[in-house]
């Protein structure tokens, strides 16, 4: 369809190569359409005047009559899908509740996700509020919606009752839902400004509070679909919110930033550095308000000084997402909690901040007041046990107090952060790279563990299925290449085998090989192997030997292939009376667990596989086996 063929020919190539890769589910995939069957959607390239797509567009529109209130338009609309539809499934289904609460930090796109709902509550009559709320106004909002004839009575009644909000709103309400007109959905947009700080949190204004709770009253009383939207930037105190759900939001991350900055001019022209838009992007940490910001300030001649300036003068952009007074409510606590929490540098579990805080005192409480200030993102799950957060990296440009603490104390946190992820991500489910990155990371960071990188590669051996675990072990493990051992490779490897202990003596010959590979910088396994040093391959083989009095080795494995006339061409029936002869055909938990009775030549084996199920000889690598083999024969015979 790119290449501009129509949708019902990339139907049919589509289900032809599934047929001829053998896709047993091929049926299974069908369109339906509505009305016409769309043709190509692109034009093909070189087609003579094909018109070229526009440039990136950071288009707004404006919600309110007086143009105030500024807001994505549905086109350049990015994400939030999942919050979307949350609050879809709150204000359409659960009657519960009464609305919902979108909160979080200033410029994380709170009104363009209320102006979305907006878009798609057709079946809903809106009256938006934006900033300071008063019982007045919003009679006044409420008559500008009741113009049709019939509705005088209920006009009349609202004008000129003596009775409360409450009273008035009820009868509204019922009234409407009776004559079966729309129900309202109130917009209560930048609700932060009805709310005032109170013994470290937010509350409601004093003449704010009644209004809401009229509000809330006079739907839950009718039983009727009327609905609120707040958004705001912070999670206040107060009953009231028990009617509502509440939306925290993060950042944006991952595929919805780079939508984003495709539609910033600037960020998307390919004439900055890269350098410099590193170095923006990690100012804005996934803002989009700051993204504009510094999109714009980025056409600028004098950019680069400019963002200088910006990220040693934070007092020029932190009005665009905080407010003075919240600088009051983060004390001394709060920052030491934020600063913890630092030393993750994705989003994790509640579990996993309370872990590396629970010293602290009153440590719950604070990490709550962090997310209901705004200061700590939450992923969109409903569910609030498989939420994620993460302190937002902007705080430590704009509080100096909020950083991550200095060595030897980061240490010991990297410790707590990696042994507590590992606990939760540790595992053969765990299939993603960025929760792998985020273990070994920590585990590598304990600059006070001498053993850190073995103990890594044990952690990685322990879920050898895993090979997101086996790829991200041995990327993060290249990062930190000059902090490995250079001398004594082979002490510990000496140790094992003098002690008989062959399934530890196996592990630290992968290891050893493992460290050679990144040393060398080798691209991969078989690049190590066939190129290992003769020196390394020769000490190896020789403490195997002398060990075991020559029952293991690479050399003794080596003449028993060439002794089932192995060469360097696959041959089954050679590879299965080798692997047999070994000891290996069994599965490698066979190997290691018959009581310390280990079959002539099966050690070592972890060099050649990193499967241990039944069939492992299906699974050796025979490439592995033949590049070492041909290097063996050069350095050992």
């Amino acid at each position: 369809m790119s290449q501009g063929g129509t949708l019902a020919q990339a139907i049919a190539s589509t289900y032809q190569k599934s047929i001829e890769q053998k896709v047993p589910d091929w049926h299974k995939l069908r369109l339906y359409i509505a009305n016409t069957l769309p043709g190509a959607l692109v034009t093909p390239l070189r087609t003579p005047k094909r018109k070229q797509l526009p440039n990136p567009s950071n288009e707004v529109e404006f919600r309110d009559d007086e143009k105030r209130l500024r807001v994505a338009t549905r086109k350049n609309f990015v994400g939030r899908r999942r919050q979307l539809q949350n609050c879809l499934r709150i204000l359409r289904t659960d009657f519960d509740k009464v609305g919902v609460l979108i909160h979080g930090m200033g410029g994380w796109g709170k009104s363009s996700i209320a102006s979305r709902l907006w878009d798609r509550l057709p079946e809903h009559e809106k009256i938006l509020w934006w900033r300071q709320f008063d019982e007045s106004y919003l009679i006044k909002k409420l008559l500008l919606k009741l113009i049709k004839p019939e509705l005088q009575e209920i006009r009349s009644f609202l004008a000129i009752s003596d009775e409360s909000l409450d009273v008035k709103l009820t009868y509204l309400f019922s009234q409407l839902a009776e004559r079966e007109e729309k129900p309202f959905l109130l917009i209560l947009d930048d609700f932060e400004w009805n709310l005032e700080p109170r013994e470290g949190q937010y509350i409601l204004k004093a003449e704010v509070a009644p209004i809401l709770s009229a509000l809330v009253q006079a739907i839950q009383e009718t039983g009727t679909n009327n609905r609120i939207i707040i958004t705001c930037r912070y999670d206040f105190n107060s009953d009231l919110l028990e009617f509502f759900y509440k939306q925290g939001l993060k950042p944006l991350r991952d595929a919805e930033l780079t939508k984003k900055l495709s539609r910033l001019k600037h960020f998307s022209s390919n004439k900055i550095s890269g350098k410099w838009l590193k170095r923006a992007l990690n100012l804005a940490d996934g803002n989009p308000r700051l993204l504009e910001f510094l999109d714009e300030l980025l056409g600028y001649a004098n950019a680069k000084t400019k963002l200088t300036e910006l990220e040693q003068s934070p007092e020029l952009w932190t009005d665009k997402i905080i407010w003075d007074d919240l600088y009051q409510l983060i004390d001394k606590s709060l920052q030491t909690i934020l600063s913890y929490c630092l030393v993750y540098e994705i989003p994790v579990p509640m579990v996993a901040l309370e872990a590396v805080c629970y010293k602290l005192p009153n440590y719950q409480e604070e990490l709550q007041k962090g997310i209901k200030l705004g200061l700590i993102e939450v992923s969109p799950e409903p569910d609030e046990s498989k939420r994620v957060y993460r302190v937002s990296r902007i705080l430590p440009h704009i509080i100096l107090n909020i950083r991550l603490p200095e060595a030897p104390q980061v240490y010991s946190l990297s410790q707590k952060a990696h042994d507590k992820l590992h606990q939760l991500w540790g595992n053969n489910n765990n299939q993603s790279e960025q929760k792998w990155r985020e273990i070994f990371r920590l585990k590598f960071a304990n600059k006070e563990n001498p053993e850190r990188f073995r103990q890594g590669f044990s952690q990685m051996l322990a879920v050898q299925h895993n090979k997101e675990a086996d790829k991200i072990f041995k990327s993060e493990l290249r990062k930190v290449v000059n902090d490995l051992v250079e001398n004594r490779l082979h002490t510990q490897l000496e140790s094992y085998l003098k002690q008989k202990q062959w399934k530890e003596a196996d592990e630290e010959t992968a290891w050893i090989f493992y460290q050679v590979m990144v040393k060398e910088n080798y691209r991969g396994w078989d690049d190590t192997l066939e190129n290992l040093p003769c020196e390394t391959l020769k000490e190896i083989n020789r403490l195997w030997l002398q060990n075991s009095n020559g029952n293991f080795g690479i050399s003794i494995q080596m003449e028993i292939y060439r002794s089932q006339g192995g060469t360097s061409e696959y041959d089954d029936d050679i590879w299965k009376n080798f692997s047999l002869r070994v000891g290996w055909i069994e599965g490698y938990k066979k190997v290691i667990n018959n009581k310390g009775k280990y079959q002539y030549a099966s050690m070592p084996a972890l060099i050649y596989t990193r499967r241990f199920d039944k069939g492992w000889f299906r699974n050796m690598g025979w490439g592995r086996i033949k590049h070492l083999f041909s290097r063996a024969e050069t350095c050992v015979t």
